[in-house]
């Protein structure tokens, strides 16, 4: 009895509590990370054909509906001065501005854009972000701006009797949603899909749909990844319709057997039953088209369900054998194409969905990473959304352009830092053949790595779950999706035990990653490490590869380095590669008032604060991809092509094939230059040679018999390009060379005399000076500095040689403290000071 006391009187006080404080509102609300939101699924469009849904279009689908286009809005500084009431019908927005959707509202003339690599733009308070800041932040007047969007669709007639779905790509940070003045849902989470019902608030004609994007949210403390800060609607807005029994989401599971020649398509589909009543039956069947569109009769699957019951999912399971398929990789993207029909109890088809397949097998194997069996080099990037003019909204042109570059200067890897991409971006990398570290939206860097960091905090553990199950859900039939990254600089803890641990359920066909390299993912994936570590990694009893999630930082004049760090990725068979950091500058095309010039602008240039100046402007390409000259040293080193001199004298040269899926003869064409001083002299062509993967063979070049200027400089250059056109370069493409040196200048031993009669030397405490009637040179006894050459009276130098062990620090020194760290060489040469001088004259007269 007193525990059933107790027991109330607690609840009784539980309840008085729970009235004497308010709630916090959702987007300060860990325990709220979205209202009516969908399941996550795999992207996907209805169609009514099996024909439709081979050709893949979703915009030629008769159930899709894009919203993009002109939106009315409205741009409050803070929650307290939005428009409160905009969303019901009769609220008037006739005069409101108009504004791009998809776009970044800071780059539409509202607010302002800022960029911090980890100092959280708010007052860092979690969940909360509307604490004071300080007076100097940019959020300090405009505490958290709050856009407000409305428009308007009418729904197809041919929707009617169906279920009407509205799917956000991605909205940054946290919004609300309503129809015809009827609340629907919220959501948080901003790089991958919100969705939600609109069946229940449709009306007939024209119907109004509100919006209502916060800038920042709890979320946000998540959402930290060293990027520009925007906010708004900033991907594809779309409608679509689905019967009322519906393939909800299905995983397209191609596994390659264990000599990696045949495979099984493993399929799973839920579909489910938006009617209130049962149906009595349901069949799928699915069907595989290969490479070249041909219908793989052999591959037709089938399976009836009964009795599929309302509101719930219901699982079909279909397998079948596949005979040695085309195998999918970065080098050789062979896609196949998977229609999947619903059919009811009559065997009509209700509706047809479709995806891009690959057949391949990523494993980590005795240590070591291999694809479809192959040990593979990783040759990365890293690679923000980033658009001058756009922001983070990212055009097809635009990742079409950034995966050509990637493509053309040997890279075949890219980790999405830190989030996951617009879906697009992944058939895009199906297509062409790129290997993804798909990452999930969570980086939490300004909190740090203690006690504080969202990792250990059992109040964010739904915000990470759900972040990492809508990215896998997503994104999982993706052949081109390789790792799943749980996150970025977010410390350490049970938020991420538990994601892996579901990740390794629900596909357990991929490797997991994550920059610390915990003992828990597959690979060891250090940030900037020295080359000395990742030896010693190596050379460790760790049986992981290691991956660089970052290195090379590529700001400024950089990447010098990298050449050592391939040396010894080569030398050792668990160093495999890694990412540089990163692809494109983040610079935002700017006007100066004063001048009318264009300018790349960084932190600070839009008067934001916090901010990190330049530290955004660290790409191989700028912002509008034009190379930087440091890409040119990223594809030399990335190359797949090596050549080593085996006698230069008669010409012989051995070319290495460091691909490892395609045969040199299949992709590229060899020649080679001869020059003297850099003018090429004679030349000729090796053709298409006939070199396996991880094969080399020996060319011989017909240099035997060449007769060499004894002053001139002779190298030798051989070349390979493109064979034929290939969907990101054409044909004659230059590849990959390696150049050698075969002949160098005659040199003398020692200078000649300037002329006139032997030198005398004349000497005080100051200086020492050695002359004839031709010449003077002055040595200064206190700093040892060359001080005055003068040749028949002329001063040929302009200043004195005094020794130098300094140069201008570049963006890298002064991010890595090199100036003073190392400062004292600064000024080694101009202080030094002369211990002992001893004077020596040696002359050599000129033959007669």
């Amino acid at each position: 009895m007193r525990i059933q006391i107790f027991s109330a009187l607690a609840l009784s006080i539980f309840t008085i509590s729970a009235l004497s404080f308010s709630q916090p509102p959702d987007w300060e609300n860990c325990a709220v990370i979205g209202i009516n939101k969908e399941p996550a699924h795999c992207t996907l469009m209805p169609f009514d054909t099996p024909e439709q849904a081979k050709a893949g279009d979703q915009t030629q689908s008769a159930y899709f509906k894009s919203l993009n286009g002109k939106w009315k809005f409205k741009w409050s500084k803070d929650p307290d001065s939005r428009p409160a009431d905009f969303y019901k019908p009769d609220y008037d927005v006739s005069g409101w501005d108009e504004i791009p959707v998809p776009s970044n509202w800071q780059l539409q003339g509202c607010g302002t854009p800022l960029y911090t690599n980890s100092t959280y733009p708010f007052k860092k308070d979690p969940p909360y972000v509307m604490g004071t800041p300080p007076e100097s932040y940019t959020n300090y007047s405009a505490r958290n701006p709050v856009g407000s969007y409305r428009t308007t669709f009418t729904i197809p007639d041919n929707w009617d009797g169906r279920k009407v779905f509205i799917h956000f790509d991605g909205v940054d940070s946290a919004f609300y949603l309503w129809l015809n003045g009827q609340k629907v849902g919220y959501s948080q989470g901003s790089r991958t899909p919100a969705e939600f019902d609109l069946s229940p608030y449709l009306k007939q004609g024209e119907n109004i749909l509100a919006a209502e994007v916060y800038r920042y949210s709890d979320g946000s403390y998540l959402e930290d990844q060293d990027f520009w800060r925007l906010s708004g609607i900033f991907r594809d807005v779309y409608l679509f319709s689905t019967p009322m029994l519906h393939i909800r989401d299905f995983f397209a599971r191609p596994e390659l057997e264990a000599s990696y020649r045949d495979a099984t398509l493993n399929l799973s589909v839920l579909v489910r039953n938006y009617g209130k009543t049962v149906e009595r039956s349901a069949a799928i069947e699915a069907t595989l088209y290969d490479p070249a569109g041909r219908q793989m009769d052999a591959i037709v699957m089938s399976w009836r369900h009964s009795n599929i019951e309302p509101d719930i999912d219901t699982l079909f399971l279909l397998t079948a054998p596949v005979k040695n398929p085309l195998k999918w990789t970065a080098e050789t993207p062979n896609l196949y194409r998977l229609v999947i029909a619903l059919k009811d109890d009559s065997g009509r088809i209700l509706e047809t969905v479709g995806c891009n397949i690959g057949f391949r097998k990523v494993e980590i194997k005795d240590g070591v990473l291999l694809v479809n069996g192959k040990y593979i080099y990783m040759k990365g990037v890293n690679r923000h959304e980033h658009d001058p003019d756009t922001g983070h909204y990212v055009s097809r042109e635009s990742m079409i352009r950034d995966i050509v570059l990637m493509k053309q200067h040997n890279i075949n890897t890219v980790r999405t830092c830190h989030y996951p991409d617009a879906p697009l971006w992944y058939d895009l990398c199906d297509r062409y053949g790129l290997y993804i570290i798909d990452e999930a939206n969570i980086e939490s860097h300004g909190m740090r790595y203690g006690k504080d960091s969202p990792a250990k905090r059992p109040e964010f553990y739904e915000a990470h779950m759900d972040r990492t199950i809508s990215m896998v859900e997503r994104d999982k039939n993706h052949p081109c999706v390789t790792f799943w990254s749980l996150g970025n600089e977010a410390g350490w803890g049970r938020n991420f035990i538990q994601t892996w641990e579901w990740i390794k359920q629900r596909d357990p066909s991929r490797p997991t990653h994550y920059h610390r390299g915990e003992t828990y993912v597959d690979v060891v994936s250090p940030m900037y490490p020295s080359i000395g570590s990742i030896i010693r990694h190596a050379e460790s009893d760790d049986l992981r590869p290691l991956i660089m999630c970052e290195y090379s930082h590529a700001m400024g004049n950089s990447c010098g380095g990298l050449n050592d760090y391939w040396i010894a990725i080569k030398k050792y068979r668990k160093l495999q590669g890694g990412s540089i950091w990163d692809c494109v500058d983040q610079g935002l095309r700017k006007t100066d008032p004063a001048t009318g010039k264009e300018f790349w602008a960084y932190g600070g240039d839009f008067g934001d604060k916090p901010n990190d100046g330049n530290f955004c402007i660290n790409g191989l390409v700028q912002p509008d991809r034009k190379p930087n000259p440091h890409l040119s040293e990223v594809k030399k080193v990335y190359q797949n092509v090596s050549v080593r001199p085996v006698d230069i004298k008669t010409g012989v040269f051995e070319v290495k094939n460091e691909y490892v899926f395609t045969n040199l003869k299949d992709l590229l064409e060899a020649d080679w230059e001869l020059m003297q001083d850099g003018r090429i002299i004679r030349q000729g062509k090796l053709g298409q040679l006939d070199i396996e993967p991880g094969e080399k063979m020996q060319v011989k070049l017909p240099l035997a018999n060449t007769v060499f200027d004894p002053a001139g400089e002779y190298y030798v250059k051989i070349n390979f390009s493109l064979a034929d056109a290939q969907s990101w370069a054409p044909a004659g493409y230059l590849i990959a060379w390696d150049q050698f040196p075969v002949h160098a200048p005659e040199s003398s031993a020692s200078m000649p005399n300037p002329g006139g009669r032997k030198p005398g030397i004349k000497q005080n405490k100051q200086t020492i000076a050695i002359s004839n009637d031709q010449f003077t040179t002055v040595f200064d006894k206190t700093h040892g500095a060359l001080a005055s050459y003068k040749v028949n009276g002329r001063e040929m130098l302009a200043s004195p040689l005094v020794p130098n062990f300094w140069r201008v620090p570049t963006d890298n020194d002064n991010g890595n403290k090199m100036p003073e760290r190392l400062g004292i060489w600064k000024n080694a040469g101009k202080n030094a000071s002369v211990e002992s001088i001893e004077v020596h004259v040696q002359m050599k007269l000129d033959a007669g």
